[in-house]
């Protein structure tokens, strides 16, 4: 889902289910990204 959708579903009043779906999908990558890069990190400072 890119962005032009996101904005578009805004405007036109979409129900806030599809808001809580792409902010948990967004946590979810974020945890992802954060739990690889901390291990990278920590295995670096070794």
């Amino acid at each position: 889902m890119n962005l032009e959708e996101i904005a578009s579903s805004m405007l036109t009043g979409e129900p806030v289910h599809d808001g809580l779906v792409i902010g948990v999908v967004f946590i979810c990558f974020y945890v992802f990204y954060s739990a690889i890069f901390g291990g990278l990190f920590s295995i670096f400072k070794k």
